[in-house]
């Protein structure tokens, strides 16, 4: 036949070895040992009881998505990869002994030495004390709220929800549960459950016209908690007596507060909104309206001014402290004769003028401001940092239209 044809061999396909639960968990329990000074009280042990500690096997979190409520897949590969970024890169401060231990393996093996302490450790040890010692400390760490990493990362998941959640789109939370070892998953571990609620959408009657509004809420670890206010129903005209009824929100009003409020983050402004309505500080503007003041850090920085039907309390707009229709801002225009056009042009009626320009910096404008109850604005957050880049010239520019009033020149 001549040559030979070559018969090229397919290369063997790679694969990875089996992964395996106990050796990584051997590792993790010799890690958190050695940063608590343990070590060679471990070593002391019989083998024996070395296997019993070893076998105890408790993984850190899985996450599962519940599918029937409709949670994307990807909404929940991204957690995963934000939070395997935090137990990964995380340590705890371990002070006493000059060391650090990894959250992941606190999250695995301190929380396994817990109970196996408990198990198998008793007064015939010779260190018995040493480990009722070590116990009182892994004790200690998980009951002090500060320090507690499990609740750390519950804190990290409810942001990461609040994240996610779109007040006009859908609302997502975690359902924490344990998961027993059983025949083919034999080791213990947190159980998150990614679920979702569908944003609840409705109409209402605002200046002659339906609109779109939606219920305002906040995702918690049981579910999603609603906004509801008190309201005087008698005096809308309704049959029911006195109580509390549910708050929306149509979207003009978070287009503003998206818009007014930047560089605040939207599930920061999220969180406020519902914070507002938690413990409403009700009022009345100058022409009437139903006001709920907006605080941030505890400062008062605007206002939400809101209608209700006797069925339901809607918010309307965001109304930022200087702006027309407060108390605040009218009397910036009585004070300083400053019109709407002018505010808008110098950008009064964003929270970034008050944060991000120079205008931070210039106690003479801080002080008009502040003769009209707008003070607020400048303590929405300390900045003491000298590296932090101010807008230039905003403060110069912005004088001039005080300088042109003749209420500030007969001041001077």
């Amino acid at each position: 036949m001549g040559e030979t044809d070559m018969i090229k061999k397919k290369p063997a396909k790679k694969i990875p070895p089996k992964r395996s639960y106990e050796n990584e968990f051997y590792q993790e329990l010799t890690r958190v040992l050695r940063a608590f000074e343990m070590l060679e009280y471990w070593k002391r042990l019989p083998q024996k009881l070395q296997a019993k500690f070893a076998a105890n096997i408790i993984r850190p979190m899985r996450f599962e998505r519940d599918a029937a409520s409709g949670v994307e897949a990807g909404v929940v590969s991204a957690l995963k990869n934000d939070i395997k970024k935090i137990i990964d890169d995380c340590y705890l401060d371990l002070k006493p002994y000059n060391s650090k231990c990894a959250l992941h393996d606190f999250l695995t093996a301190g929380v396994s030495l817990l109970g196996s302490i408990e198990m198998f450790i008793d007064a015939t040890n010779d260190d018995f004390g040493k480990w009722v010692d070590f116990h009182v400390i892994l004790t200690s760490m998980l009951n002090k709220e500060h320090r507690n990493p499990i609740r750390m990362m519950s804190v990290h998941l409810d942001n990461m929800c609040l994240i996610c959640t779109s007040i006009d789109r859908a609302y997502y939370w975690i359902d924490r549960t344990n998961h027993a070892p059983t025949h083919s998953e034999a080791y213990t571990c947190l159980v998150y459950t990614l679920k979702k609620n569908p944003a609840e959408k409705t109409h209402a009657t605002i200046d002659g016209k339906s609109r779109p509004v939606y219920r305002l809420g906040i995702p918690e670890r049981d579910g999603v908690q609603w906004a509801s206010v008190s309201v005087d129903i008698s005096a809308t005209g309704g049959e029911k007596e006195d109580g509390k009824v549910p708050v929306y929100i149509q979207v003009h009003a978070l287009e503003r507060l998206w818009e007014r409020l930047a560089p605040l983050e939207k599930p920061k402004i999220q969180a406020l909104l519902y914070a507002a309505f938690e413990n409403p500080e009700f009022s009345r503007g100058p022409e009437g309206s139903h006001f709920v003041a907006f605080r941030y850090n505890d400062v008062k920085i605007g206002y939400l001014p809101y209608e209700t039907d006797g069925a339901m309390a809607v918010v309307t707009t965001f109304l930022l402290l200087t702006q027309n229709g407060t108390h605040e801002g009218n009397a910036l225009n009585k004070e300083y004769g400053l019109s709407k056009y002018a505010k808008t042009y110098f950008e009064l009626d964003r929270l970034h003028t008050f944060i991000n320009t120079d205008v931070y910096q210039d106690e003479e404008l801080k002080a008009l401001f502040a003769k009209c109850g707008c003070d607020g604005l400048f303590h929405v957050w300390d900045k003491t940092d000298d590296t932090i880049s101010f807008g230039k010239n905003y403060a110069k520019n912005l004088k001039k239209i005080f300088f042109k009033s003749n209420y500030y020149r007969r001041r001077r």
